[in-house]
């Protein structure tokens, strides 16, 4: 969020990242101290670094980033007192949702209105295209650079207010798991595994509806929302596996759209939408079952089955053969492997 140090990023994604996933990490101590503020100031990373607010003959700084195919990245940030100039001239291809995880930042934009962000302030969307003035503390921000083509698509051309850089993101269930995809991913840096991937998509599908829905209810959908729809729409299911009342109603409703539009979404890539819920909570059972000892009653709980003889059946459908069956074959194979 913090565009002093925004990655360049282009459609094809960064050359050099090749796969999502794979941590790239530039800092300041690549040089001698001297020259460590000049050589950060140097990297096109998005916007104007102008000075280091402290005293010191050095400058910490180091962003980690990773990208998708589509160009999306999440970065994360460290980096001493600094102020840094935004507007024109810099990239206005990205649009970032973001949070600070450490530090404040006071953001100067408008006609002379003034944001805080601190740990506590939750998203905001921020456009590194809009005249504004950032000075901060020594800060940790995590942020998902979004290209501007798609924040258009999602919320509209005005990314953000007429006159502002800056817009919070009302706190709600869809905005507290971004938050939650963003942490994860911030706990992941320098980690190079399959979740970073999976983190990182459901990060861009959740930030794109929960802008859509900035519209207001009722709004229209764009087909080019359609991945995102259905990304956060498998997110909701894999959140909900245990809910007997997870339906299609239900996630429409959290997800702010209508049912005709996730069964389209789904069909679309010939799925239903109940029959992916059926499959994550196959997927749950067999791993359950595989790893402990709960009783199968149990088991049928955590996948979201009331009675354990519509799991049963279930199960037996999904895979020939009962929970108990499955369980005792798992310990067979083991006990034959050891």
């Amino acid at each position: 969020m913090d565009g002093s140090v925004v990655p360049t990023v282009s459609k094809a994604g960064v050359v050099g990242v090749p796969t999502v996933g794979i941590w790239q990490r530039r800092s300041s101590a690549e040089v001698a101290k001297a020259g460590r503020f000049e050589f950060f100031r140097g990297l096109p990373v998005g916007s104007h670094l102008e000075r280091p607010l402290d005293t010191r003959d050095d400058f910490a700084a180091e962003f980690d980033y990773t990208v998708a195919p589509d160009g999306t990245a999440f970065a994360e940030i460290n980096i001493d007192p600094c102020m840094s100039r935004f507007g024109p001239g810099g990239d206005d291809s990205r649009v970032d949702v973001g949070l600070v995880n450490a530090g404040t930042m006071r953001i100067r934009h408008g006609r002379d209105q003034t944001l805080v962000l601190n740990a506590g302030a939750g998203l905001a969307l921020f456009d590194a295209a809009r005249p504004m003035t950032t000075r901060t503390s020594r800060i940790d921000v995590s942020y998902l650079s979004l290209s501007r083509a798609a924040v258009v698509a999602a919320i509209g051309a005005a990314t953000v207010p007429r006159g502002v850089a800056v817009r919070f993101l009302a706190p709600g269930v869809l905005t507290a798991e971004l938050v939650a995809c963003l942490r994860g991913l911030h706990h992941a840096v320098g980690h190079d595994t399959p979740f970073v991937g999976a983190a990182l998509r459901t990060a861009e599908a959740l930030a794109l509806v929960i802008l859509a829905n900035l519209r207001g209810a009722g709004h229209h959908w764009p087909g080019e929302l359609d991945a995102a729809l259905y990304g956060a729409a498998c997110h909701q299911l894999s959140l909900r596996v245990a809910d007997p009342r997870t339906t299609v109603t239900a996630v429409a409703a959290m997800l702010g759209c209508s049912r005709a539009q996730l069964y389209r979404v789904f069909s679309a890539r010939g799925q239903t939408l109940a029959g992916r819920l059926y499959e994550l909570r196959m997927q749950r059972a067999a791993t359950v079952l595989g790893k402990c000892q709960l009783a199968v009653s149990a088991v049928s709980l955590l996948c979201g089955y009331s009675e354990p003889i519509v799991f049963d059946r279930a199960f037996r459908r999904r895979f020939g053969m009962t929970p108990s069956d499955w369980r005792a074959e798992r310990v067979a194979s083991g006990n034959a492997a050891t």
